[in-house]
């Protein structure tokens, strides 16, 4: 866990290679697996972090496949999607000039550790130097923006210092995941030239992606089912099959 994160300005985006995967409707209404929204409600609030980001909001699969010349697959359980690359995926040089302006104090060397509150709203955060230095910052409005370790970190540690309203939330701290990998199949490859043109990093529409599959639409998407499909995908005479 910690090889792969960073602290200080920037964060871990300093590592990130920058890639972003949106939901699609699939992953939000999976039967006994349901979300409490829907795709239409979440799709409009993708495009103004895209906007900031610089890539574009999400577009159908085929989009890029035409674009890119590559007929739709139309066999096998499989289906490409499309993984957007960000131009600058560093938060701290993305918004280098917003750092530097005068609304903005950048406090370095610290590490947050508590807050401040009146009954059960935060006014101010408490922190640490790297000497070992406290001091508190007053505040309107605290909102944590550390990172889903980070801000678990946060809140589990300012329950050390004091009474704080998520005492008795069990899920601070729990259920985590990160980027699961397996190997769950293979390729078989006809035509060297089809195969990399479908799954090489590429520019379409402005933007450079990475190829990834999963279960079409409909189809299963239990571990056992995507280990017998990928061999459904064959490249052929030139046209991925």
């Amino acid at each position: 866990m910690t090889l792969g994160r960073a602290v200080g300005l920037g964060g871990t985006s300093t590592l990130w290679g920058g890639q972003l995967a949106m939901f699609v409707p699939d992953d939000l209404a999976r039967e006994g697996h349901e979300w409490p929204l829907t795709y239409d409600e979440l799709r409009p609030w993708y495009d103004t972090p895209c906007d900031v980001l610089g890539i574009p909001a999400p577009r159908p699969s085929s989009d890029f496949l035409e674009a890119y010349g590559i007929p739709v697959l139309q066999h096998g359980a499989l289906e490409p999607f499309f993984t957007a690359w960000l131009p600058q995926p560093n938060m701290a040089r993305l918004f280098r000039a917003t750092l530097k302006g005068d609304r903005i104090d950048v406090v370095l060397d610290a590490s947050v550790h508590a807050f401040d509150f009146q009954g059960e709203r935060a006014v101010g955060v408490r922190a640490k130097t790297r000497d070992g230095v406290d001091f508190s910052i007053a505040a309107r409005h605290v909102i944590l923006a550390a990172g889903t370790f980070g801000n678990v970190q946060i809140m589990l540690s300012a329950g050390l210092h004091g009474p704080v309203p998520w005492r008795d939330n069990k899920l601070i701290g729990a259920y985590f995941h990160d980027h699961l990998s397996a190997n769950a199949g293979s390729f078989e490859v006809l035509d060297d030239a089809a195969f990399h043109r479908l799954v090489d990093n590429g520019v379409a529409l402005g933007t450079k992606f990475q190829t990834k599959f999963r279960a079409k639409s409909g189809q299963s998407t239990s571990p056992q089912y995507a280990a017998s499909s990928v061999s459904d995908l064959r490249i052929e005479n030139g046209s991925p099959r």
